[in-house]
C-alpha cells in the first residue's frame, strides 16, 4: 500500500507543480490511479492525505473554463472520496459553495449549449448533482445565509424561475449541521419554505424539490423539529399523489400527481416518529386501511405500481431508522434523542398497521415481489407478526396443485422471511421448527414441466440449507443436558436431514432424467435460456445442499450420486452437463472423497476404452456413452489441485490420449478439462464457504449445530482456508505444459505452404493452445520491454500493478526458462502469416486465433467477463439475504467469503502495469490486420479484441489512426478493408476514435469520413451513416486553449491543494519540487500547445470547407461534412470566415437537410457575434416614489409592494418620449421583485453607454460582412424567405423560435468594443499573438457575415426557402428560425430591416388557401425574431420599428384562421417572454384595443382573446393594471353568445386570477380578484338556480317534489328530467351563457391556480349541485359536472373547512333533490382528497350527520347515493364502524309496516325508515368488498329478512344479500 501511495501522490505533485497543459491527457489518467487504488484496497491512508486529496480534487473540478470532459472525470473521483462521511468530521473539512454552483449553473443554465457552441458530456448534470449532494455535509455554517441571499429573488411562482431557485436549494442547503450549528442552518428558512410548500395546493412541478429538502431535514434532525402541525397535510398529499378513483360519478377529472416520489415523502414521514404524543403512527394506520382495497389482486389500475413501491418503501425507510437508532455506531453526526427514539411497543404497531395490507398485496399480479421485499423488513422487525401468518398461507398453498400462481407467491415470501424465521429467537422460538417440514414439503416444485415453479424451488431450497448447517443433531437429545424442550424437539428433527438430502438428489435425478435432450431443433451446441437458468439453478443448490452438509449425509448423498453416474448414460448436451454439473459440485465440497470415489474408475473407463478402440481417436463422432465419462472426467478436475496430485499418472495417461480426439465435441471437451486442471493448480480459491467454519462433524457434545442456524460469519474470525499453489502443482503445471503446449506450438511453426496440415488438425492444436493459456494464465508473466509512450507527456504514465497482493508469485516458463507468452506469440504469428497467404478462408481457425491473442494479451488467471457476472450476482444475493435491522457486516459466512474471493479476484484482474511495449504495438497490427479481413466472421472477432486492446491499453488507437485515414481515403481500398477500417472507427460503445478529445485525431478522422465516398454498397453508407450518428450524438467539445496557471497558482488553487499533499510525510514523497526554470518551462510548453491546437482546429474547419465546397463530394458526404462543421462552433473561437461563408450560402440551398444544418450553425454563429453590453448597478429600493415593504415586521413580503410598483406596467405613465425611454431603469426578467430584491441589482446601462448600431462597413468585421452583404442581397433575401416560408408538414407546422431568433440577432448591433476590453473579457490570459489572431479573426469573420446579409439577392433567396412548407399540415413555428433573425437583428440593428419589410408584408397579407398558413409562418418567425432582436435600439429605431409593426400585427390578429392562430398565439408568446412590458407598450396597448370587434366573427373574437392571453402570461405580476383593465372590459361580455368565445373567456380570467394569490398571510396583490369577480356574478347564478327550481316545481304541479307514494318511490326519473319543448327566455339563456362561462373559469382556477379551493369558490357549490343534473341544456349540465368533480377533489386548507360544511349543510336543505344527490357525491370524493386534514371529530360527527340526514331523505335517489357515500366512507375508515350506528339501522329496518296493505296505501314515513335502516345495513355490506368480517354473517341475515318486503326495499335487500 505503502508502495502504490508513494507512486501516486508524488505524480500528482510533481505534476501540478510543473503545470503542463497536458492536464487534459495525463492528470486525469492519474487522477483514476487514485481511484483503482481505493478500489483495490480502500480508504488505507492517512486523514490528513484522505483530506488532501479531497481538496486537490475539489480544486480540479472547479477550475474555470475547464473541458468537461475532465470536470466530470474529476467530480466522479472526488465524490468516491466523500461518500464515507463518518470518517470526516465538519471540523476536519470545509469545502465552498460557490464555485460548485457556478459550475453546476455553467452546465445547467447554459447559454451556449442550445446553440451548439457547447457540448457536454451525456452524464455531467447527474455527476455535478451528485458531488454537491457528497459536498454540502461540508459547507460552512455561515453557507445557508448566502446560499438564501442568492436564490430568494427567484422565487417567483409564476416565473419557470422558482424551479431553478427550489432545485438549487433542495441541492445546496446543508441539513446535516450540529445542535450549535442549527440557528446558522435550517430555522433561517424552515418555517419560510414550508409557508411556501402550504401555500402550492396545485401540486406544481416544484412541489418534489420543497419536498425533497424536507425529507432530508426531517432525516437529519429526528428530534429537533416539530412536525406536527404538518403531517397531516403529509399525509393528504402523499394520498392524493396515487390518483385514485374515487365515488361513483361518470366525472373523473384526473390529477397530475405524479410528481410526487414516494420514497422522499415516506422518509419524511418515517422521520417525523417519535416523541410523546406523536400521532404519526395513527395516520399510517389510517393510510394503509384507506387504501388497503386498492392492494386486492382484482383492483388493477395505473396506480399499481406507485402503491406497490409505498408497500416496499416504508418498511425499508422504518428499518434503516431502527438501524439508526439502535445498532449503528456512533460518529460525529446527531444522535437521536432518547426521547425521539421508537420503543418496542412503536415498532410492534408499525408492524401491525402493514400487514393486512402486505398480505392483501401478496397474491395481486404485479405485487408478489414487492410484497416479498416488504415482508421480508417486517419480519426482521417482528417475526412473530408476520412468519405465522405467511405459513398459514405456505402450507395449503405447498399441498395443492392448483394454483401454482399461490404457490409461486407464498414460496417467494418465505424465501425473504426465512433468515428472519431462523433467528428470531426469543421473539419466535418456534420458526426453526417449520425448515424441515417447509423443505419437504418444497421437493414436488422441481418439476421439469412448469419452469418457473421448478426456478422458484430451487431458490428457495438452496437458500434455506446456506442458513442451516445439515446436520443430524438427535443423539443431543440423550448426550445432552443444557438443552430446551424446543432444541429438544428440533434436534429429534433433524434425524430427518438425510432423507431430505436424499429425497432431493433423487429428485434431481429425475429432473435430468425428464431432461434429456433427445430430438433437437436448431442449433445443438448452445442451452435455450431456460435451460442454462435451470442449469445454473440446480448447480447452486445442489453445491449449497451438500456444503452444508455433515460428512455421513453427504457420504451417503455422494454414494447416491456414484450409483447414478455409472449406471447411467444421457446425451451430453443437457443430461450430460446438468449430470457433470453434480459432480463438480461434489468435487468443490469434498474434493478427496470425490475423487477417490470416481476418478479410478472414470480414468480407467476411458483408457480402456481409448486402448481397445483405436478408431475412437479417428472418429468424427463419438458414442454417448464416452462423451458421458468425458463429462465427468472434465468435471472431476475442477477442484483443489492438490488432491489431484495423486492422480497425476492416470490423468496425464488420459490427456495423452483425449486430447488428440478428431471428434470436435470430444477435443472441445478435452481442452476444457485441461484448462479445468491448469486452474485448479494455479489459482488461490478459498476451499470452504459453509456457514460455519469449522468442521461439521464434531461431537454434539462440543458443537450443536442447530445453534449456528441463520447465524451471521464473524468477519474478525472467518476461519478462510485458501488454496495456495505448492511447489508440486507448479512442476506439475510445468509438466503438463512442456508435455502438451510446447509440441503443439512447434507443430505451428514448421507449418508453411509447402508443410500444411489438415485445417481440422489445425484447430484441435489450436484449441489446446488456447486452453492451456486460459488455465495456467495466472502463474504466466507477461514480457518485459521498453514502454512506448503513446502521447506526450512531462510526467511518467505508470500504472502501479498488484501482483505481490495476489497471493502465490510462482510463475512457469518452458523450454528452458523462456516466457510461456512469448513463445506463443512467435509460434501464432508465424502461422498467422501463413494463414494470410494460404488459408485467408479457415475462418475458424483465425477466430480461434484470436482467442489465443486475447487470452496472451488480457487473461491473467480471471476472466474480466465472469468477474463482472460474478459481481453482479454477489451484490444480488447479498441484497436478499442481508439484516437491514443490524447492519454492518452481519453477512452469512459465505457471501464473507464469496466477497474476499471477488476483491482477490480484482487484485488479479489489475496485477500488470499494463505497459505498451513494441511486442503489443506488433501484436495491436496483428490485430488490425486481422480486422479489416475479408470474412465478416474473423473481422467481428478481431474487432472485438481489438477494442479491448483499445481499452487495456490506453491511448494504443493513435498507433492506428494514420493506417485507418489511409484505408478510407484510398479509392483503391478493396471494400472489405474499407467496411473493415469503418467499424473500427465505428467502435463499440459510444465513445469511439471519431469522438476523442484530441485535435490530433479528429483532424484526421472527421475529413477522412468526409470523403469517404469510394462504394455505394446500402450496407457501407448505413455503416457511415452510424459514425455520423454516433459522433454528433456523442461528441464533447475539445478545449482550444486550457489556461489553468492562474488557478494553479492561486492561494486556494490546484498547486496550493497538491502542495500540501506534497508536505505529507505518511508515506513520503519519493521526488522533490520542481524548480523555478521547470515551472516557466511548463508555462511556455501551456502557450505553445494552446497554438498548435487552434492552428489544428482552423485548419480542420478551413479543409472540411473546402471539401465541402470543392465539388468533389456526393450529395450525402456534403451533409457529412456540414454536420461535422456544426460541431465546430464554439462559444470560445470565433469561426473561421470561409466557414461562416458556406453556411450564409447554404441557407438558400436547395437541399432542405442542409438548409436546416445551416440555419442552425448561423444560430450559433450570430450568438458568436453577440456583443456583451454593459451593465451597471441599482438599488431597486430607490427607484420608485414609495419605498419599503407592505407588511411592517416582516423581513419578506413576496407580491406587490411598493419598492417593486416601479417597474410594473403602468397605463397612465408609459416611456412614450424619448426622455421617458432614456430615463427607463430596464427590468427585463420578470421574477425581478417579486419575492425580494437580490444584494446587487444589475441592470442595462443607458442606450448612449451600450455598443454602437447602425456601424458602417468599414466598422463591420470580415465575419459580419459575409452575413451583411447576403441579407442586403434582395434576391437572397427573397429566396430565403420563400424558403422559410414552405410548409414542412401540412397543418402542423408551427412558430420557429430559431428563424425568430436568427433575426433578433441581426438587428441588436455589432462590434465596437475596445482591444483591451476584449482582452480583459475574452481572452484574459492569452498571449499577445493568440490575441491578435483572435481580434483579427472576429473581425473577417463578422466581414463576410454582413456582406451576406445585406446582398438583396442573398435575403430573397433566403426568405423564399424559408417560406417553404417541408411537412404539409405538420410544421410548427420553429424557434430555431426565429432565434436566426433574432441574432441577425440583435447584431446589425435596423441596417437590413428595409431588405425583409416588403417580404414580411408579403407575406402576413398572404390570404391564399392553399399557402397562407406557412407563408404567415414565415413572417411571425422573421417579425418575432425582428422584434426580439430590437431588445437594445434606441427609441427613435424601436419606434419606427413598431409603427411599421402594429398595423401588420393588427391585420393579422383580425384575419386568423384554424391553420395560423396556434402559430400567432406563440408569435406573442415569444414576443413577450423575458421582455420589460414598458418597453413593448405598443404590442399590448394593441392588443387592448377592443378585441371583442365581432371582426372575423366568434372564431376572431376568441383568438384576439387567446393573443392577449398569451402575451399577458408571459409578464406575470408586472403586468395587474392590464389585468385590471381586461378584467373591466370583459366584465360584460361574461354572458357572451358564442361557445368558443366562452371558453377562452373562462381560460383568459383563470389567468388572471392566478395572480390573486398570497404566498404568506401579509403578502399583497393588486391584480383583480377572485373574490370579486365571483360576488358580482353569484346573485346572477343564484336567480339562474331560483328559475330552474321554479320550473321544476311547475312540471311537478306546484311543488318540487310531491308527497312519496309508493309508485313515485319506484320511479327513477323525475318530472324535471322531462324535457320542457317551450321557448326559453331571453334572460334565462343569458343566465345559462354566464353560467357556463364561470363553470369554465372555475374548472380552470381550481386546476391551475395555487389556491386551488378558497372560501369564495365554495359559495358556488349550491349552483353547481343545482344545475349539474340540468337536463336542457347538455353543455351546462357537463360544464358543472366537471367543474364539481374538479372541486370534490380540491385540497382544502383547514380553515376553508367550516365554510364548506356549512355550504354542504345548506345545499342539503335545497328544495332539488338533484342538488341533494349531488352534494354526496361531492362529499365521497372530497374526503377521500383530504383525508387526514379532515380528522377533527367535529368534521366527522357534522359529516356523518349530513349522510345519516339524507339517508332518510324521502327521495329514493338521494337515499340510494347516501348509502353509497356512506359504504365509501366507512370503508375507507373515515367513519368508524360502531355497534352504536349499526344498532340505528337494525332500529330503523325493524320499523313494523304491513306487508298484506297494498303499497299505495303504506305509510311514507315508516317505509322511508324501514328503507332508510335496509339501505345503511347494505352500506355495511359494501364497505367490505373482499372479506367477510365476524359481523357480516348476521347482517345478512337481518337483510334476507327483507327480500319480500315492497318495493324498493325489496330490491335493495335483495341485491345486497345475494349478488
Amino acid at each position: 500500500m505503502a508502495l502504490v501511495l508513494i507512486e501516486i501522490a508524488p505524480q500528482n505533485n510533481n505534476y501540478m507543480r510543473k503545470q503542463e497543459i497536458l492536464v487534459c491527457f495525463t492528470l486525469p489518467y492519474n487522477i483514476v490511479l487514485i481511484f483503482r487504488y481505493i478500489r483495490l484496497y480502500g480508504l488505507k491512508f492517512s486523514k490528513e492525505d484522505h483530506v488532501n486529496f479531497i481538496h486537490l480534487l475539489y480544486e480540479l473540478t472547479v477550475i474555470p473554463d475547464l473541458e468537461m470532459s475532465l470536470v466530470s472525470k474529476f467530480a466522479q473521483q472526488l465524490s468516491g472520496l466523500l461518500k464515507k462521511k463518518k470518517l470526516l468530521f465538519r471540523d476536519d473539512l470545509t469545502l465552498q459553495w460557490k464555485p460548485l454552483y457556478k459550475l453546476l449553473e455553467s452546465v445547467l443554465y447554459s447559454q451556449y449549449e442550445q446553440h451548439g457552441l457547447q457540448l457536454f458530456p451525456g452524464n455531467i448534470e447527474s455527476v455535478l448533482k451528485n458531488l454537491v449532494r457528497d459536498c454540502r455535509t461540508y459547507f460552512p455554517a455561515e453557507s445557508t445565509q448566502e446560499m438564501l441571499d442568492e436564490w430568494r429573488p427567484l422565487l417567483c411562482p409564476f416565473d419557470v424561475t422558482v424551479i431553478k431557485a427550489l432545485q438549487y436549494l433542495d441541492l445546496f442547503l446543508p441539513t446535516n449541521l450540529m445542535e450549535h450549528e442549527m440557528d446558522k442552518g435550517f430555522r433561517l428558512w424552515f418555517k419560510e419554505l414550508m409557508d411556501m410548500w402550504d401555500s402550492f395546493q396545485n401540486n406544481p412541478s416544484w412541489e418534489k424539490c420543497l419536498i425533497n429538502l424536507m425529507s432530508r431535514l426531517a432525516n437529519s434532525n429526528i428530534g429537533y423539529i416539530d412536525w406536527s402541525p404538518y403531517i397531516p397535510k403529509v399525509f393528504t398529499r402523499l394520498l392524493r399523489s396515487f390518483d385514485l378513483p374515487v365515488g361513483t360519478q361518470n366525472v373523473q377529472v384526473s390529477r397530475n400527481h405524479n410528481r410526487v416520489e414516494i420514497e422522499p415523502c415516506v422518509i419524511w414521514i418515517v422521520s417525523s416518529m417519535g416523541g410523546e404524543g406523536n400521532k404519526v403512527q395513527d395516520h399510517i394506520d389510517m393510510l394503509f386501511k384507506t387504501l388497503q382495497n386498492f392492494y386486492h389482486p382484482s383492483n388493477l389500475g395505473k396506480w399499481n405500481i406507485k402503491l406497490s413501491g409505498l408497500l416496499m418503501t416504508f418498511p425499508k425507510v422504518f428499518i434503516r431508522r431502527i438501524n439508526r437508532e439502535r445498532y449503528r455506531k456512533p460518529t460525529w453526526m446527531k444522535e437521536i434523542p432518547a426521547s425521539h427514539k421508537l420503543s418496542d411497543a412503536a415498532i410492534t404497531k408499525f408492524v401491525e398497521s402493514m400487514k393486512s395490507t402486505v398480505f392483501t398485496c401478496m397474491f395481486s399480479k404485479y405485487g408478489s415481489q414487492d410484497s416479498a421485499v416488504a415482508l421480508r423488513h417486517l419480519s426482521t422487525l417482528r417475526p412473530e407478526l408476520i412468519v405465522p401468518t405467511l405459513l398459514e398461507f405456505m402450507y395449503p398453498a405447498m399441498e395443492t396443485l392448483i394454483e401454482p400462481h399461490r404457490l409461486i407467491a407464498c414460496m417467494n415470501c418465505v424465501v425473504s422471511v426465512v433468515r428472519a424465521m431462523l433467528s428470531a429467537g426469543k421473539w419466535y422460538p418456534e420458526g426453526r421448527s417449520h425448515l424441515i417440514p417447509l423443505l419437504s414439503l418444497s421437493l414436488p416444485g422441481i418439476d421439469p414441466n412448469d419452469f418457473k415453479k421448478c426456478l422458484v424451488t430451487f431458490q428457495m431450497i438452496s437458500t434455506f440449507v446456506s442458513l442451516v448447517p445439515i446436520v443430524d443433531c438427535s443423539d443431543a437429545v440423550h448426550s445432552r443436558t443444557d438443552l430446551t424442550e424446543e432444541e429438544r424437539e428440533l434436534c429429534s428433527a433433524t434425524a430427518q436431514f438425510e432423507d431430505f438430502v436424499l429425497q432431493f438428489v433423487d429428485r434431481i435425478f429425475a429432473l435430468i432424467e425428464n431432461s434429456a435432450q433427445e430430438h433437437v431443433h436448431g442449433n445443438q451446441d448452445k442451452l435455450n435460456p431456460e435451460q442454462m437458468i435451470v442449469e445454473k439453478a440446480l448447480a447452486s443448490t445442489f453445491t449449497s445442499v451438500l456444503q452444508q452438509s455433515s460428512t455421513p449425509i453427504f457420504m451417503s448423498a455422494l454414494r447416491r450420486l456414484h450409483n447414478f453416474i455409472t449406471g447411467s448414460v444421457y446425451e451430453s448436451r443437457v443430461g450430460g452437463r446438468y449430470a457433470g454439473n453434480l459432480i463438480r459440485a461434489a468435487q468443490q465440497v469434498n474434493p478427496k472423497e470425490t475423487l477417490k470415489m470416481f476418478m479410478d474408475n472414470i480414468c480407467d473407463s476411458l483408457l480402456v476404452q481409448l486402448k481397445s478402440h483405436e478408431e475412437v481417436l479417428q472418429a468424427e463422432r463419438l458414442d454417448d456413452g464416452f462423451l458421458w465419462n468425458l463429462l465427468m472426467f472434465s468435471q472431476l478436475l475442477r477442484c483443489n489441485g492438490s488432491y489431484l496430485l495423486p492422480y497425476k499418472t492416470k490423468i496425464v495417461d488420459v490427456f495423452t490420449y483425449i486430447l488428440r480426439l478428431q471428434c470436435v465435441q470430444g477435443y472441445e471437451i478435452a481442452g476444457k478439462s485441461l484448462m479445468y486442471l491448469l486452474r485448479g493448480l494455479t489459482l488461490v480459491f478459498p476451499v470452504n464457504y459453509a456457514s460455519v467454519s469449522g468442521s461439521l462433524d464434531r461431537p454434539v457434545t462440543e458443537y450443536l449445530a442447530i445453534r449456528e442456524w441463520a447465524k451471521p460469519g464473524d468477519i474478525d474470525n472467518l476461519g478462510l482456508e485458501w488454496h495456495e499453489p505448492c511447489q508440486e502443482e507448479t512442476d506439475f503445471v510445468q509438466e503438463l505444459l512442456e508435455k502438451f503446449l510446447v509440441p503443439e506450438l512447434n507443430t505451428l511453426k514448421q507449418i508453411s505452404a509447402e508443410n500444411a496440415i489438415p485445417r481440422e488438425d489445425l484447430l484441435r492444436r489450436l484449441n489446446i493452445i488456447m486452453e492451456c493459456l486460459n488455465g495456467a494464465g495466472g502463474v504466466l508473466p507477461m514480457w518485459q520491454g521498453d514502454h512506448i509512450s503513446m502521447i506526450e507527456s512531462q510526467v511518467p504514465l505508470k500504472r502501479f500493478g498488484c501482483a505481490k497482493s495476489c497471493g502465490s508469485n510462482r510463475e512457469v516458463t518452458v523450454s528452458g526458462g523462456q516466457n510461456v507468452r512469448v513463445v506463443v506469440i512467435e509460434a501464432i504469428r508465424k502461422l498467422l502469416r501463413y494463414m494470410l497467404s494460404c488459408a485467408e478462408d479457415d475462418t475458424k481457425s483465425f477466430h480461434r486465433l484470436l482467442r489465443i491473442y486475447e487470452s496472451v494479451l488480457f487473461f491473467h488467471g480471471i476472466p474480466e467477463g465472469e468477474f463482472d457476472a460474478r459481481w453482479k450476482s454477489f451484490h444480488a444475493v447479498k441484497k436478499a439475504l442481508e439484516d437491514k435491522l443490524r447492519g454492518g457486516k452481519n453477512h452469512l459466512r459465505a457471501i464473507l467469503v464469496d466477497r474476499v474471493l471477488l476483491q482477490h479476484q480484482m487484485r488479479c484482474l489489475q496485477k500488470t502495469d499494463r505497459s505498451f511495449t513494441a511486442r503489443h504495438q506488433e501484436l495491436l497490427q496483428d490485430l488490425y490486420t486481422l480486422s479489416i479481413s475479408r470474412y465478416s466472421e474473423v473481422r467481428k472477432k478481431a474487432q472485438s479484441v481489438l477494442f479491448q486492446h483499445f481499452h487495456n491499453y490506453p491511448y494504443s488507437y493513435r498507433t492506428l489512426v494514420d493506417p485507418l485515414v489511409s484505408k478510407v481515403l484510398s479509392p483503391d481500398t478493396p471494400e472489405h478493408e474499407f467496411q473493415g477500417a469503418l467499424y473500427v472507427v465505428l467502435g463499440n460503445n459510444k465513445r469511439n476514435i471519431a469522438t476523442k478529445r484530441s485535435w490530433e485525431i479528429i483532424s484526421k478522422v472527421w475529413p477522412a469520413i468526409t470523403q469517404a465516398q469510394h462504394s455505394e454498397k446500402p450496407s457501407i453508407l448505413n455503416l457511415i451513416d452510424q459514425i455520423v450518428s454516433k459522433t454528433v450524438k456523442n461528441a464533447e467539445t475539445t478545449e482550444i486553449k486550457i489556461l489553468v496557471r492562474q488557478h494553479f497558482i492561486s492561494s486556494r488553487g490546484s498547486l496550493a491543494a497538491a502542495g500540501k499533499l506534497f508536505e505529507s510525510q505518511h508515506p513520503p514523497p519519493s521526488q522533490g519540487t520542481c524548480s523555478s526554470i521547470e515551472l516557466q518551462a511548463a508555462i511556455q510548453h501551456e502557450s505553445s500547445t494552446n497554438d498548435n491546437c487552434q492552428k489544428m482546429y482552423v485548419d480542420l474547419v478551413t479543409k472540411l470547407t473546402g471539401l465541402v465546397t470543392g465539388g468533389n463530394l456526393r450529395w450525402k458526404f456534403c451533409q457529412i461534412g456540414m454536420e461535422f462543421m456544426t460541431l465546430l462552433i464554439r462559444h470560445d473561437t470565433p469561426l473561421p470566415t470561409c466557414a461562416v461563408e458556406l453556411f450564409v450560402q447554404k441557407c438558400v440551398d436547395d437541399s432542405i437537410y442542409l438548409r436546416k444544418i445551416s440555419t442552425s450553425a448561423l444560430l450559433g454563429i450570430q450568438k458568436q457575434h453577440k456583443r456583451p453590453h454593459k451593465k451597471i448597478k441599482i438599488d431597486p429600493t430607490k427607484q420608485g416614489v414609495d419605498t419599503g415593504v407592505t407588511a411592517p415586521g416582516h423581513t419578506l413580503s413576496p407580491g406587490d409592494r411598493p419598492d417593486n410598483r416601479w417597474h410594473k406596467y403602468n397605463s397612465q405613465n408609459l416611456p412614450d418620449t424619448q426622455d421617458k425611454w432614456e430615463k427607463l431603469v430596464v427590468i427585463e426578467k420578470t421574477h425581478w421583485g417579486y419575492y425580494t430584491w437580490p444584494k446587487e441589482m444589475e441592470t442595462y446601462a443607458p442606450h448612449s453607454e451600450q455598443p454602437k448600431l447602425n456601424r458602417s462597413t468599414d466598422e463591420l468585421t470580415e465575419g459580419e460582412k459575409v452575413v451583411y452583404n447576403a441579407f442586403s442581397n434582395k434576391e437572397y433575401v427573397q429566396k430565403l424567405v420563400d424558403f422559410l416560408a414552405l410548409e414542412e408538414n401540412k397543418n402542423k407546422d408551427k412558430f420557429s423560435q430559431k428563424k425568430m431568433t436568427l433575426f433578433k440577432v441581426y438587428f441588436i448591433g455589432t462590434f465596437s468594443l475596445s482591444s483591451s476590453y476584449i482582452l480583459r473579457c475574452i481572452m484574459p490570459s492569452a498571449t499577445k499573438s493568440t490575441f491578435h489572431w483572435y481580434i483579427f479573426s472576429k473581425f473577417k469573420l463578422h466581414f463576410k457575415m454582413y456582406n451576406a446579409f445585406s446582398n438583396k439577392e442573398y435575403v430573397q433567396k433566403l426568405v423564399d426557402f424559408l417560406a417553404l412548407e417541408e411537412n404539409k399540415n405538420k410544421d410548427k413555428f420553429s424557434q430555431k428560425k426565429m432565434t436566426l433573425f433574432k441574432g441577425l437583428f440583435r447584431n446589425y440593428g435596423d441596417c437590413l430591416l428595409e431588405n425583409f419589410k416588403a417580404h414580411v408584408e408579403r407575406l402576413v397579407s398572404d390570404t391564399s388557401h392553399d399557402k397562407h398558413d406557412s407563408s404567415q409562418r414565415c413572417a411571425m418567425e422573421i417579425l418575432a425574431g425582428i422584434l426580439r432582436g430590437s431588445k437594445h435600439w434606441p427609441y427613435q429605431q424601436t419606434k419606427a420599428l413598431w409603427d411599421w409593426a402594429i398595423p401588420l400585427m393588427r391585420t393579422a390578429v383580425n384575419n386568423l384562421t384554424v391553420s395560423t392562430v396556434s402559430d400567432w398565439s406563440t408569435f406573442f408568446t415569444n414576443v413577450s417572454e423575458s421582455r420589460d412590458p414598458r418597453k413593448i407598450y405598443w404590442l399590448y396597448e394593441m392588443l387592448m384595443d377592443n378585441p371583442l370587434n365581432g371582426e372575423g366573427g366568434s372564431f376572431g373574437d376568441a383568438g384576439r382573446l387567446l393573443m392577449i392571453q398569451n402575451a399577458l402570461l408571459q409578464q406575470e405580476w408586472r403586468v395587474g393594471d392590464l389585468h385590471r383593465r381586461l378584467y373591466t372590459y370583459l366584465s360584460p361580455h361574461f354572458s357572451y353568445t358564442y361557445k368558443n368565445v366562452r371558453d377562452r373567456l373562462g381560460s383568459l380570467l383563470s389567468d388572471v386570477f392566478i395572480l390573486d394569490y398570497k404566498m404568506f398571510p401579509w403578502s399583497m396583490t393588486t391584480s383583480p380578484a377572485r373574490k370579486e369577480f365571483i360576488d358580482h356574478v353569484l346573485p346572477q347564478l343564484h336567480k339562474l338556480k331560483d328559475l330552474i327550481i321554479e320550473e321544476a316545481q311547475n312540471q311537478n304541479g306546484g311543488s318540487v317534489e310531491s308527497s312519496m307514494t309508493t309508485d313515485k318511490l319506484e320511479t327513477s326519473v323525475g318530472k324535471m328530467d322531462i324535457d320542457n319543448q317551450s321557448e326559453e327566455s331571453e334572460e334565462r339563456k343569458e343566465l345559462i351563457r354566464l353560467c357556463k362561462t364561470v363553470m369554465k373559469c372555475l374548472t380552470s382556477c381550481i386546476s391551475r391556480t395555487f389556491n386551488s379551493a378558497p372560501p369564495e369558490i365554495i359559495k358556488l357549490l349550491p349552483v353547481m349541485c343545482t344545475l349539474e343534473s340540468e337536463s336542457k341544456d347538455e353543455e351546462l349540465n357537463t360544464d358543472c359536472t366537471v367543474a364539481l368533480a374538479s372541486l370534490s377533489q380540491a385540497l382544502i386548507q383547514p380553515e376553508v373547512i367550516p365554510d364548506i360544511l356549512h355550504t354542504v349543510k345548506t345545499v342539503t336543505g335545497l328544495q332539488s333533490w338533484h342538488a341533494r344527490s349531488a352534494i354526496l357525491g361531492y362529499i365521497q370524493v372530497m374526503v377521500f382528497c383530504n383525508f387526514f386534514t379532515l380528522q377533527d371529530p367535529k368534521h366527522k360527527e357534522n359529516i356523518k350527520e349530513t349522510v345519516m340526514h339524507l339517508i332518510c331523505d324521502d327521495k329514493l335517489e338521494v337515499r340510494e347515493m347516501a348509502s353509497i357515500t356512506l359504504s365509501g366512507l366507512l370503508q375507507c375508515g373515515y367513519l368508524e364502524m360502531d355497534q352504536d350506528l349499526l344498532d340505528h339501522f337494525e332500529r330503523l329496518s325493524s320499523t313494523k309496516i304491513s306487508k298484506r296493505m297494498k303499497s299505495e296505501n303504506l305509510p311514507v314515513e315508516k317505509l322511508l325508515q324501514r328503507h332508510a335502516g335496509v339501505l345503511g345495513l347494505s352500506a355495511y355490506v359494501q364497505a367490505y368488498p373482499y372479506d367477510v368480517p365476524e359481523f357480516m354473517p348476521q347482517i345478512l341475515m337481518d337483510l334476507s329478512n327483507h327480500v319480500n318486503d315492497p318495493q324498493p326495499i325489496q330490491i335493495d335487500s335483495t341485491r345486497r344479500t345475494y349478488v
